[in-house]
């Protein structure tokens, strides 16, 4: 697959991640059962190493790329997942 311009960064990997993440975490905080909640976790970042993997396989990304991008994903969804936990306790305490 010819591509041309830069590869940095890979917005498939970044958003697949960030994403999947978030699910993972809020799929988790809903499932009644400790096996399911211990599926949801390993399963996201199965398929976001599966994003990132095809991104170097399809020849679009160098592997530094995606694995920069896959920590700055991971980085924005706890993020977002700290500042959910954050509200949440600061409502609660109300």
């Amino acid at each position: 697959m010819p591509e041309t311009g830069f590869s940095f960064p890979s917005r498939h990997t970044t958003v697949a991640t960030a994403l999947l993440l978030i699910a993972a975490y809020l799929l988790a905080r809903h499932t009644r059962t400790l096996v399911a909640v211990l599926a949801w976790w390993p399963g996201a970042c199965g398929l976001a190493v599966l994003v990132a993997a095809s991104r170097v396989y399809l020849g679009v990304h160098w592997a530094t790329d995606v694995l920069a991008v896959a920590a700055l994903g991971a980085v924005w969804a706890l993020t977002m997942i700290t500042a959910h936990l954050g509200l949440r306790r600061r409502s609660l305490a109300r």
